[in-house]
């Protein structure tokens, strides 16, 4: 039996390697990017979409009971006259 909240924490950390990565495309696309409106504004719209997907599952993720656990290999249940 696995606590759920494990997989919270692989989460958090996923979630933080990501922001790392976000960051530094973020800084790529500005720094060394065309600049005009479409950068701007794709830049932005990633930024935007990125935000609205981390605080849509965050607030999924506040409904989750995280004190159960999760058995990932069922006990195969065999037969008795064996």
């Amino acid at each position: 039996m696995i606590p759920l909240v494990f997989f919270l924490f692989a989460w958090m950390i996923l979630v933080g390697i990501f922001l790392i990565v976000a960051l530094i495309t973020v800084y790529m696309a500005v720094r060394y990017g065309l600049s005009g409106p479409i950068t701007a504004f794709t830049t932005l719209l990633f930024i935007g979409m990125t935000c609205l997907i981390l605080f849509g599952t965050a607030f999924m993720l506040m409904g989750v009971d995280w004190t159960q656990s999760v058995n990932l290999i069922p006990s195969i249940g065999l037969p008795s006259n064996l």
